[in-house]
């Protein structure tokens, strides 16, 4: 679990406090109306103080989250805090808007529709919490290149992203994904990272079924930046680096041929490519490990590659403007976890902090595509953002 400050964790204490109290201002107007509804004033205050309690004990003190290695505790906790936070502010907004109307005639019709907008709020967020991590989107996308050999074309692609072992809990949609990779029949599988939230012994469980995706050319993997196990706080740097090697290790236990600031070749009849995969590059605080001069070295300038780099940033930051990398995977993202689809158009509020977040985007002739991810972190949480299995096929243009 990432760490927060204990002003950060104080501040949000506080503003948490506000919303609740204007959310009661709201709902007094409401129950005054009826009577039979008053006690839900107790039970109001009595969910508000257990997520004060809960949010200071595993925040602030005697636990912290950066040295937390139960992520079921924390996960439901945050479940439960996030739903009642927003389930919070439309009443609470509604009470902030009816005190200007004290004795007004509007006031119960401002309170109630305020109830009723945040009970809405609660509907959507209980789909998320419960459905919306299980139903996996199959994303069928073709690319065409003019620099594709042509012995490739119609070359198939499985890309899966940010599995998130220690919170996977979605046996469902693995063997959905299975079934379809099964059907597409890709010539190689690839991975772009996040395969771990923090520790090693998270792909204990899964490692076999992981084994079980297939590909007739290889599966091929990248680090992503929780690989590392950089957001615990370890006792010393020999049990941080045990926890790596160990993770290392997993990637093969789950079948994948790892690629750190490396490529590997792929031949199909008198042509080749190259899968070239760099280790994790983001803008700060996320690590810069990408060595792309090391990871190509050897491979000739008119060579195809396919880029395998975790965050999108990467891309955006530099590759889109190098020619020889025409196709460029990454994840990292997971679309926020949620956003809106509607008529086509696909929106989160990740747009205001990248422009590369989800889907297909092209810069001249490169193209980047960034999978949504299978798995959630933070919480296990999707609305309208479901977890993604791609499956790309290149064309000669």
């Amino acid at each position: 679990m990432r760490n927060i400050s204990l002003i950060t964790g104080i501040f949000f204490l506080a503003f948490y406090i506000l919303i609740t109290f204007l959310g009661w201002i709201n709902l007094r107007v409401v129950f005054r109306h009826y009577r039979g509804l008053k006690n839900l004033s107790l039970a109001y205050f009595l969910v508000s103080l257990i997520i004060i309690g809960g949010f200071t004990i595993l925040f602030i003190y005697p636990f912290r989250a950066h040295s937390a290695t139960n992520y079921s505790i924390y996960f439901i906790f945050n479940s439960i805090l996030i739903l009642v936070l927003f389930s919070k502010i439309p009443v609470a907004l509604a009470g902030l808007v009816t005190l200007p109307f004290y004795k007004g005639r509007f006031r119960y019709h401002i309170a109630f529709a305020g109830l009723m907008l945040s009970l809405g709020v609660a509907l959507a967020m209980l789909w998320g919490f419960t459905l919306g991590p299980r139903i996996i989107d199959k994303n069928h996308i073709e690319i065409r290149f003019e620099n594709l050999p042509d012995d490739f074309d119609g070359f198939r692609i499985t890309q899966l992203s940010d599995f998130h072992l220690g919170n996977f809990n979605y046996p469902g949609i693995l063997a959905n994904a299975m079934e379809e990779n099964s059907h597409f029949n890709p010539h190689i599988f690839l991975f772009t990272g996040d395969l771990v939230n923090n520790f090693e012994e998270e792909t204990h469980k899964w490692d076999e079924d992981l084994m079980k995706f297939s590909a007739s050319h290889g599966k091929f993997a990248i680090l992503g930046n929780h690989d590392y196990g950089d957001y615990y706080r370890w006792p010393d740097q020999e049990s941080r680096q045990d926890n790596f090697h160990g993770i290392i290790e997993g990637f093969s236990n789950c079948g994948f041929e790892l690629l750190r600031n490396e490529s590997k070749t792929i031949r199909m009849g008198q042509d080749s490519i190259h899968v070239v995969g760099v280790e994790n590059w983001g803008h700060p605080p996320f690590q810069q490990y990408a060595d792309l001069e090391k990871a190509v070295k050897g491979i000739h300038p008119n060579d195809f590659r396919i880029l395998l780099s975790h965050d999108p940033a990467h891309w955006e930051a530099t590759v889109r403007s190098i020619p020889e990398y025409p196709l460029t995977l990454s994840g990292h993202s997971h679309g926020a976890q949620w956003g809106i689809k509607l008529a086509g158009f696909d929106f989160s509020l990740i747009r205001f902090s990248r422009k590369t977040w989800g889907g297909l985007y092209q810069e001249n002739s490169n193209y980047l595509y960034v999978n949504k991810g299978i798995g959630t972190i933070g919480l296990p949480f999707r609305l309208d953002m479901p977890p993604e299995i791609t499956f790309i096929t290149l064309r000669k243009k």
